[in-house]
């Protein structure tokens, strides 16, 4: 063989076994990246879990805004599917029945002029329940075992009372 064939045969060589190794530190590279993005993937997993219970509460949150800024003239709101579900599994519902009596003596004692501003002051009124040292313990309670954080508690509950209310007020 002639000098340039070894020459051109070296090269070769030198070439294939330096794409080879570069090659190799690649594929190294690309599977600890990989490997990297495995280990997140529970913690991810656990996020978009907490993404979802957030876009739940937003959601809850929302609708009640809605509805104050745009209220109905008669006293006809109802609480949707996924509300009652929270009223029921949070317990809600049981708070919202034991402080029915005070909650409609402090309403009616603030004398609403109609069910809008009726409506108004039950809101107003129930969340006066989350500073107060009795409630404080049961109302965080329901909101670990529901998922939904006090003040979104404390509205659905008000909602749920507010037709009752506004019947036992006359309106």
């Amino acid at each position: 063989m002639k000098t340039s064939n070894w020459i051109a045969t070296g090269a070769l060589f030198f070439t294939i076994m330096t794409s080879t190794l570069i090659l190799a530190f690649k594929m190294g590279s690309m599977n600890e990246k990989i490997m990297l993005a495995l280990e997140d993937l529970p913690k991810i997993k656990g996020e978009i879990a907490g993404i979802k219970g957030n876009l739940s509460e937003m959601n809850v949150r929302i609708d009640i805004l809605w509805r104050l800024q745009f209220p109905e003239s008669s006293p006809s709101v109802k609480l949707n599917d996924n509300e009652i579900k929270i009223l029921k599994k949070s317990g809600i519902d049981n708070f919202a029945k034991r402080h029915y009596p005070e909650v409609l003596a402090e309403v009616k004692a603030l004398d609403p002029d109609n069910p809008v501003q009726a409506e108004q002051l039950l809101i107003s009124v129930m969340n006066r329940y989350k500073k107060d040292d009795d409630s404080k313990a049961i109302l965080r309670e329901a909101s670990l075992s529901s998922g939904y954080d006090v003040d979104s508690l404390l509205l659905i509950a008000a909602l749920s009372m507010r037709n009752r209310i506004i019947s036992d007020l006359g309106f």
